[in-house]
């Protein structure tokens, strides 16, 4: 009986893949935007998935694809944690005022 060696087909090239926490990273960022009281969660969240995304895609020498949606993420993820906290120490600022002074927010006048 004799066998062959038949040599091995070629295979053929795969396309590269979306990373996964790219696609997290830029949903997360965009919510927490979108969403007043999930901000600084989504926030600090998409930073951390942007940033290990990243990081996974220069180091998959080309299998990984994505870096453009981390990075937006990412930037989304630090907008949306900037103006959530600048809201939240705004609010916090106005209840405290309006308890120091003892007086509502809003003022309403007599019309006569």
């Amino acid at each position: 009986m004799e066998t062959t060696n038949s040599p091995a087909q070629p295979t053929a090239p795969t396309a590269p893949k979306t990373h996964g926490k790219a696609i997290a990273a830029l949903i997360l960022g965009i919510c927490s935007l979108i969403i007043p009281f999930a901000g600084p969660v989504c926030g600090i969240i998409a930073i951390i998935l942007g940033a290990m995304s990243m990081k996974a895609i220069n180091a998959s020498a080309g299998r990984l694809t994505g870096k453009p949606m981390a990075i937006i993420g990412l930037v989304l993820g630090i907008l949306g944690l900037i103006a959530s906290t600048i809201i939240t120490i705004s609010v916090l600022g106005l209840f405290a005022l309006a308890s120091m002074e003892n007086t509502a927010l809003i003022t309403v006048l007599p019309l006569a």
